[in-house]
């Protein structure tokens, strides 16, 4: 029998990037992590099979606009090119070259609001928008899942469909 310790996104969101990178190489097995520690913090709902998590949520259209309608202006850009591409899957470097990076060269405030967001909108604490893999892709980034009823649902509030 294995035992193990379950860390919610909200725990994640308490550990210093030391920290968290250590716990995600044990998690990986792995003794050298090359992420990008700053950016996969509490931002990143990191999902994968058997850790209690379902995935994203799901958006009515109703709850779509209240997001972007409470959302400022750069959470509001990176909620419209997810919009614009009509797909569920989002690479953070793409989010990034849309939005441009902030002061401390990275999206962490945008994904802290359209986090913070999302859990007022729907009143869920756990809700997350975007699921992220916990794997960098080749290139680098990180790949992210919405479900396909946000998706659809923030083309209508775009007014893309």
């Amino acid at each position: 029998m294995q035992s193990g310790v379950f860390l919610s996104s909200t725990a994640l969101t308490l550990l210093s990037d030391v920290a968290l990178e250590e716990v995600l190489s044990a998690v990986q097995g792995s003794s050298s992590s090359k992420r990008k520690v700053s950016e996969a913090s509490s931002t990143y709902a990191v999902g994968g099979e058997g850790e209690g998590e379902e995935g994203p949520s799901d958006l009515t259209v109703a709850q779509a606009r209240k997001l972007v309608n409470g959302c400022s202006e750069r959470p509001r850009k990176a909620l419209r090119l997810i919009s614009e591409r009509g797909s569920t899957e989002v690479l953070t470097s793409d989010l990034e070259s849309y939005v441009g990076l902030d002061e401390a060269g990275g999206l962490r405030g945008v994904y802290a609001a359209l986090t913070r967001r999302t859990r007022n909108v729907t009143g869920d604490p756990d809700a997350n928008l975007i699921w992220w893999d916990s794997d960098l892709t080749e290139e680098g980034s990180y790949r992210g899942r919405l479900s396909d009823m946000t998706v659809t649902s923030l083309r209508k509030v775009f007014g893309l469909d």
